[in-house]
């Protein structure tokens, strides 16, 4: 039986469907039986970029490839410069999550290359609906009858459901309002304002600061279109100095002497990424040593190091927290130009995203590049207390954001063969 080329196109459409599904609602609930998915479909993907007919990639993407070339050569070096070595399990494996999102990215650009968010989207858009609706279900019979355990924070308890973490249910309402914004966005931005507003049950102040933002994009994302590519880089550049004032207490508490003291783990993390990376100028200590998950089980030399392996969180026996944050370990594992190079990677896909959406005039597709730029403003977002980038919602939100790529180069290549 030959399967013709609408048949594998639907077989992987229903693919990347279960994938999203799977690692943005149900990957908490089953952590214990999924939690090697994202890291297969990493590997499936790099298997299919080896051997799969390639594609024609953007010079902003050769870009991309060339710095994450240069952060694994830099990691590596650093792995074989250092007097103390990191056991090779753990080197292959933290090169393998903390590339897995990219990787995840090239993959659905080149195995997918015929799929775009175009035709997911009447799929996906329904996977969004149904999933608020369950989900809203869920936190009023929570409110009411106080079925799932709660933390709390600022003296009010804060929602969870079924998921580990409160974060992890913001980011559940965050992936659904960027996959309904370009449908609603003209037609009903008050079910974005409702969605907005149902995630603050979470009490997340990183999902407040994206609320902030996100109020701006459904309001007045029109004055993006008119304003110079240059003043929108500057607003980037600019944001996080406004949100570093509108959250100033919070923020200055990671660099206080009372967070370093009180052993927090964030505040620790922090300091010691600039420490090392001037220690250990220009390299860094190397994949698996600081502040990613995999330094943790075989336990990197660096804790003990600079005497931080006390600190709860960090401790050889509970290191739960060790990868709670994710520029604190670019700058500790690659160095300064490490952190460089991978900033390079965030503007790269900034400027993609944004020379596409100037050049675009069909309406929809427009809202869907604003789509793809929302994912990012998330990670960068959950980035400041969260390893998000090298975990299961970064590669949710690179395969979104090749998704819309590909339908804007699909379309490309229709008018110019019209």
């Amino acid at each position: 039986m030959i399967i013709n080329r609408a048949t594998y196109k639907f077989i992987f459409k229903k693919i990347l469907l279960l994938l999203f599904f799977t690692l943005v609602f149900l990957y908490d609930y089953f952590v214990t039986y999924i939690s090697f998915i994202d890291e297969l479909v990493a590997v499936l993907f790099i298997g299919s970029i080896l051997f799969v007919r390639k594609i024609k990639l953007l010079k902003l993407e050769i870009t991309i490839l060339g710095l994450l070339i240069f952060v694994l050569i830099l990691g590596l070096l650093s792995n074989l410069m250092t007097e103390k070595t990191i056991v090779y399990k753990a080197i292959v494996l933290d090169i393998l999550s903390f590339y897995k999102a990219f990787i995840a990215y090239f993959g659905v650009r080149i195995f997918f290359r015929d799929i775009s968010w175009v035709s997911l989207y009447p799929s996906l858009k329904k996977l969004a609906q149904i999933s608020f609706f369950v989900l809203l279900v869920f936190i009023l019979m929570d409110l009411v009858f106080h079925v799932f355990p709660k933390a709390s924070r600022f003296g009010i308890k804060s929602l969870e459901l079924f998921f580990t973490h409160p974060s992890r249910l913001s980011f559940a309402i965050s992936f659904i309002f960027i996959i309904l914004y370009p449908y609603y966005i003209n037609k009903w931005k008050t079910v974005l304002v409702f969605i907005l507003i149902v995630g603050m049950v979470t009490l997340r102040v990183k999902y407040f600061g994206f609320v902030f933002i996100m109020l701006f994009f459904v309001f007045y994302k029109n004055i993006i279109a008119r304003v110079n590519v240059k003043y929108i880089y500057t607003f980037i550049a600019l944001l996080p100095i406004a949100l570093f004032f509108i959250f100033k207490e919070w923020i200055l508490f990671y660099f206080s002497d009372e967070a370093i003291k009180l052993g927090w783990s964030r505040a620790v993390l922090l300091k010691h990424g600039f420490v090392i990376s001037y220690d250990f100028f220009p390299l860094g200590t190397g994949f698996g040593s600081y502040g990613s998950f995999f330094s943790g089980p075989d336990y990197s030399w660096v804790y003990q190091h600079y005497g931080i392996h006390k600190v709860w969180g960090i401790m050889p026996k509970y290191h739960q927290f060790i990868a709670d944050q994710y520029w604190p370990m670019v700058l500790g594992q690659f160095g300064v130009f490490g952190l460089l190079a991978m900033l390079g990677v965030i503007v790269s896909f900034i400027s993609i995203l944004l020379s596409f959406f100037k050049a675009q005039n069909d309406v929809f597709l427009k809202n869907t590049i604003i789509a793809g730029l929302l994912g990012l403003i998330v990670l960068l977002i959950d980035s400041s207390s969260d390893a998000i980038f090298s975990q299961n919602r970064g590669v949710v939100i690179f395969m979104l954001i090749a998704l819309v790529i590909n339908a804007v180069i699909q379309q490309q290549n229709k008018v110019e063969k019209s």
